[in-house]
């Protein structure tokens, strides 16, 4: 039987890195040798980093200070993709993204229709 383990680490900063040290894949095969069976195989393998980024459009509400909604807007992305509120191949749905960005404060609405 084998096991497959793919793992990333993280840097004093809080950034993601890869690939694993020897000395880190040695220790995860190590504490996994006392719970694995005897003719289990252990493979430890770095995981991959995937950069994306975000191009989102919002209409700002006329009362509200155009570079305050866009930095919560920002700040919102930031917050949602944070590496520590995930785990490794887990889903990220663009829509629950959409979602918290309207529940914030001078997002205006405009309907597809009234763009120019």
């Amino acid at each position: 039987n084998k096991i497959k383990i793919y793992a990333l680490g993280i840097d004093p900063k809080g950034k993601l890195y890869s690939p694993l040290s020897e000395y880190v894949a040695n220790n995860i095969k190590e504490y996994l040798s006392n719970y694995k069976m005897l003719n289990d195989f252990v493979e430890i393998h770095s995981g991959n980093i995937l950069n994306i980024s975000f191009e989102i459009d919002i209409y700002v509400d006329d009362s509200y200070d155009t570079s305050e909604v866009v930095k919560r807007v920002i700040e919102t992305v930031q917050n949602y993709m944070d590496i520590r509120k995930h785990t490794m191949g887990e889903d990220v749905f663009l829509g629950d993204v959409e979602k918290e960005i309207s529940k914030l404060r001078g997002i205006g609405t405009k309907s597809l229709e009234e763009i120019p």
